[in-house]
């Protein structure tokens, strides 16, 4: 019997199915050949041409990229209400930043005000009327020199460092090398009048000038002009204590270590005196700085207290 040639739904040796790998004649059509594109589901190709799209998005926009396409209008609308706020605030600083720069203005006056006692500082630790014997006198007119020689550079006030500078005859913001008694007295007067109160005989009630023991403790007449001594029982010393620490701080920043013990000693030394006119306060100031001090003074200080 003939045989007959395989049809289609047969199999041919080796079993696989002939439909499923012919490729289609050279002379088909192209437009009848079978497409990829047409062989993927619909939702997988708009998947697709989503991601291309979200990964153009991404190349132009580092914005988009951070945030995600569809939150790109939400995040630039805060973005401009922040800079809009911003702005905002500039200008209400700005508006109220001269009121600030007075308020500030006034309180710094008031500190530098406090430093009126420096005045009578000079003046008692000059004269050392409390001190008995030459040597201990001689000792405190020294070192009220020392310290008087600093205040062109230790000053708190930049005008009193400038009017200091001027009188002693150095740079400003410089210790000056030597300041006679003459200068001393000129330093005095200008530590009241280089202050923002301006200060004169006339504002205090008592002052060094005609100090007795029986006086009341001076004090500046308008309490308003003044900030952590206004209320003070005891406004020089007060003062004195404002003025010292001060100082302090910007000769731990000026001056070095060895240049900082003297000018420290020279302080202790003129304390020591009898400026703040009560021998208690001396005795407990001389026992607190003693490892700065050469001798103890002993019964060579007078008896006193106001």
């Amino acid at each position: 019997s003939e045989r007959k040639p395989p049809s289609q739904t047969e199999m041919p040796e080796g079993g696989q199915s002939s439909s499923s790998s012919a490729e289609p004649p050279r002379g088909t059509p192209q437009r009848d050949r079978p497409s990829r594109a047409r062989e993927r589901p619909l939702v997988e190709s708009l998947e697709i041409e989503a991601a291309r799209c979200d990964d153009e998005a991404r190349r132009r926009s580092p914005l988009i990229s951070c945030c995600g396409g569809q939150r790109t209008v939400v995040v630039l609308l805060v973005m401009s209400l922040c800079a809009a706020v911003s702005s905002a605030i500039r200008l209400i600083g700005s508006a109220l930043r001269p009121a600030r720069a007075k308020s500030l203005d006034s309180r710094v006056a008031q500190r530098l005000n406090d430093l009126w006692g420096i005045h009578d500082f000079l003046l008692i630790g000059d004269e050392a009327k409390m001190l008995k014997g030459e040597r201990l006198k001689g000792e405190a007119q020294a070192a009220i020199l020392q310290v008087a020689r600093h205040l062109p550079a230790l000053h708190p006030s930049a005008d009193c460092r400038r009017r200091f500078a001027e009188i002693a005859g150095c740079r400003n913001g410089e210790v000056a090398d030597i300041v006679d008694d003459r200068q001393l007295r000129l330093m005095a007067d200008a530590s009241w009048s280089c202050l923002p109160g301006a200060f004169a005989q006339s504002d205090f009630f008592g002052t060094v000038a005609d100090r007795t023991e029986e006086e009341p403790n001076p004090q500046v007449r308008d309490t308003t002009q003044l900030a952590e001594c206004a209320g003070s029982p005891w406004p020089r010393m007060c003062s004195y204590w404002v003025a010292f620490h001060a100082m302090a701080a910007r000769a731990d920043y000026l001056l070095d270590d060895e240049a900082k013990v003297r000018w420290l000693r020279s302080l202790s030394l003129a304390i020591r005196s009898g400026v703040t006119w009560c021998s208690g306060c001396t005795r407990h100031f001389e026992l607190l700085m003693e490892p700065l001090l050469p001798s103890p003074v002993g019964q060579d200080l007078q008896p006193f207290c106001s």
